[in-house]
């Protein structure tokens, strides 16, 4: 299938949308009839898909620009991850005013230091990297997660993402070794 890309302009006519729309909609059957579901379905927009009997991995972002790669230019991959902790804390005043009326200046150091923090892993950046012996491309980078939203590392869609991202790079894997 090789490469296909739709690019869109600020002001579109009827028929470009009329286009655009058909484009879609073949882009889309082509994949339902040569991938079935991705492996990955992004955040940041990026779907990956396999098709065993063909030998290849595509990636499609939002609905446009379609790219698939044969499994003889494939080595391996890994997952790159960007990511902060945040820490919380409470300010302990009430803790200390409590703690110093039952047990004066002691009990107020004691129930300032009594305060509770909570820790959240906030991941800036996720990207998948499929490693290619093909010199004018020798790595394919697809975004796992977008940054229109925060990203907690407990958030589900999150851990979806990213253990998809893990099945795959294990089919990667089994790929570069020539069990596929």
């Amino acid at each position: 299938m090789g490469f296909f890309s739709f690019l869109s302009g600020d002001k579109r006519s009827k028929e470009q949308i009329e286009a655009q729309e058909k484009y879609k909609s073949e882009l889309k059957q082509y994949i339902n009839e040569n991938y079935g579901a991705p492996k990955i379905h992004g955040s940041a927009n990026y779907d990956v898909y396999i098709n065993m009997q063909f030998r290849k991995i595509a990636t499609c972002y939002v609905e446009y620009t379609f790219k698939d790669y044969s499994f003889d230019i494939i080595r391996g991959a890994y997952i790159t991850i960007d990511d902060e902790v945040i820490t919380k804390t409470q300010s302990g005043i009430g803790r200390a005013i409590i703690g110093g009326m039952i047990a004066g200046s002691m009990g107020a150091a004691v129930g300032y230091l009594s305060r509770k923090s909570e820790q959240k892993t906030l991941i800036n950046n996720a990207r998948l990297t499929i490693i290619t012996s093909d010199p004018n491309m020798p790595e394919i980078y697809i975004p796992l997660l977008g940054k229109a939203k925060k990203n907690y590392a407990n958030d589900s869609d999150v851990k979806r993402i990213l253990n998809s991202a893990e099945s795959l790079i294990h089919i990667i894997d089994q790929i570069s070794m020539g069990v596929y």
